[in-house]
């Protein structure tokens, strides 16, 4: 289950750009995104198998994870609930990046506060169900990954994609530049241009780069 499919009274908006304006967009993401997915399922399940990350950049990129702000060093025992958030980041600074680190020297000093499973057969037989989650990636996570997630499709309020559209200065659109709601091709080359229609609620967002860029 993706967040590919908008749901009833959901507007799709899908954007093509350049590809060298991908990584800016990506900048939408920066307060955290929602996706749709199977879970009662581990942190590694939802990540690798149904969000298809490399689970190589997951075990060497990846240096701290949180679930529901808790640190996680097991990605395979972590699960994940309907309404969790999950937090990913790059090496993080100083003693507390060291303290946050998955499976650092220094996980000791937040033993209180590191994750665990409410039970182990949670961990053996897990449930999963369909559930919506919010995604939040930091530093270098985030410019690696943001193109990713928006080719995919990610959840975001309409009020903040269209105003972070409205924002942008305009050599970010260029011919490449489409916009489609609800897949119908709009008369404009930027957000900026009349007629660009109100947009509400939750959005279904995809970004992707121009095939012929």
């Amino acid at each position: 289950m993706t967040a590919t499919t908008n749901q009833p009274n959901e507007t799709r908006l899908d954007i093509t750009v350049s590809a060298s304006r991908v990584p800016r967009c990506s900048l939408m993401l920066q307060s955290g995104f929602q996706v749709r997915a199977q879970v009662g399922v581990s942190v590694r399940d939802l990540l690798c198998n149904q969000l298809e990350l490399p689970s190589d950049y997951l075990d060497s990129r990846i240096q701290s994870v949180f679930l529901d702000s808790r640190p996680v060093d097991d990605m395979d025992r972590a699960i994940v609930e309907d309404g969790s958030v999950l937090a990913l980041s790059g090496a993080l600074p100083g003693l507390v990046g060291a303290t946050m680190r998955r499976g650092g020297y220094y996980g000791c000093l937040r033993d209180s506060i590191t994750y665990r499973p409410a039970s182990a057969n949670l961990v053996a037989n897990p449930k999963s169900a369909a559930g919506t989650i919010t995604i939040k990636l930091f530093n270098l996570v985030l410019k690696d990954l943001g193109p990713h997630f928006l080719s995919r499709g990610v959840l975001l309020p309409a009020n903040a994609v269209e105003g972070f559209l409205r924002s942008q200065p305009g050599d970010i659109w260029d011919a490449n530049s489409r916009f489609r709601i609800n897949g119908e091709l709009l008369a404009v080359s930027s957000p900026a241009q009349h007629p660009w229609p109100r947009l509400a609620g939750t959005l279904l967002l995809r970004v992707t780069a121009d095939a012929d860029d």
